[in-house]
């Protein structure tokens, strides 16, 4: 990671580890069950199954879903997808949606083992991310006030999936 302090390529690189996240979140069930795990407080992005459908659809991000269990979706997985960053490839965890913080770090874990990654990049948005701190600053977060001052940082659940721009 120190030696790849450049930006990041805009698309992403081809993996077969997981299943396509479009095609696999055009199944409701599947969607839903994952949803059951996603933050219900705080200030973020209200997740449905359109909303993963509609995020994951642009083609050239290559996104890819990867779940804790092939069987059963309701045990968490994790969308993420791959890009080059100088000579490192990273995993960039969009979206965790893990019952617990062990199987959010199982799943990063696998996703690094089997695609070969150097390393993962995501936000902890809640105990269950599976996520270490930096200790570089990560993304800033600007806001825009329209009728009174912005929640603290404490209060925001963001994910990946809302602040990374293509």
């Amino acid at each position: 990671m120190a030696t790849s302090r450049v930006p990041a390529r805009l698309w992403s690189e081809e993996s077969s580890v997981g299943v396509d996240a479009p095609a696999a979140l055009t199944d409701r069930n599947l969607a839903e069950a994952l949803l059951t795990h996603a933050p219900s407080s705080g200030f973020r992005t209200d997740r449905t199954p359109e909303y993963l459908a509609w995020r994951t659809a642009f083609a050239p991000l290559r996104y890819r879903l990867l779940l804790a269990d092939d069987r059963d979706p309701g045990a968490g997985g994790v969308i993420f997808r791959l890009r080059r960053r100088g000579d490192a490839v990273e995993a960039a965890i969009v979206e965790q949606l893990a019952p617990t913080w062990r199987t959010g770090a199982r799943l990063v874990s696998r996703v690094l083992r089997e695609t070969g990654a150097d390393y993962a990049i995501g936000l902890r948005t809640g105990p269950h991310a599976g996520l270490f701190p930096m200790p570089v600053p990560g993304p800033l977060l600007t806001t825009r006030p329209l009728a009174s001052s912005p929640p603290p940082p404490s209060a925001w659940r963001l994910t990946l999936a809302d602040i990374e721009l293509f």
